[in-house]
């Protein structure tokens, strides 16, 4: 009999411990460590692999020192491989401009992005191989105050 007392009294001294460790951890952060200004969830990468006419759904991080004012995402299709970095002020359709009444300098805004179906309705998009072919470029621009950040996201078409 004593040695089933000794074990009931441990176990229910790790069984307290296990429920006091839980009850002490932090909650989970919405806002993931980074150091840039923008940042997805959702996504592992900035390209990724979809088919053409499909959403892409992620969480747009935001996090500044400043006030964050608006979120514009707008896309351009990039039919000939361009080898540069594209800015919001190269886009030919915007996606989406949210202008943020609360006073924050962070957000998590989720995202449904809609991709084109075709390359400018001319044509189906051409697949992606050996580093030739369409892609879309989507560009998320951040506002806050005087300043304003940038980050793209390539989306390799397949058709």
């Amino acid at each position: 009999m004593k040695i089933n007392n000794k074990f009931l009294v441990s176990l229910i001294v790790i069984i307290g411990l296990v429920f006091i460790i839980n009850a002490c951890s932090k909650p989970e952060d919405e806002f993931p460590n980074s150091n840039e200004a923008i940042s997805f969830v959702g996504i592992d990468s900035t390209t990724v692999n979809m088919k053409a006419g499909e959403d892409l759904v992620l969480d747009v991080v935001l996090i500044t020192d400043t006030i964050i004012d608006s979120l514009k995402i707008g896309y351009l299709i990039d039919t000939i491989g361009i080898t540069t970095n594209i800015t919001y002020a190269d886009i030919q359709t915007v996606s989406i401009a949210h202008g943020f009444t609360e006073v924050n300098n962070k957000f998590v805004y989720p995202a449904t992005i809609k991709l084109p179906a075709n390359a400018y309705g001319v044509r189906a998009f051409r697949p992606y191989k050996n580093g030739v072919g369409d892609y879309v470029r989507i560009v998320f621009r951040m506002e806050a105050g005087t300043k304003s950040y940038e980050k793209q996201v390539k989306v390799i078409i397949e058709p």
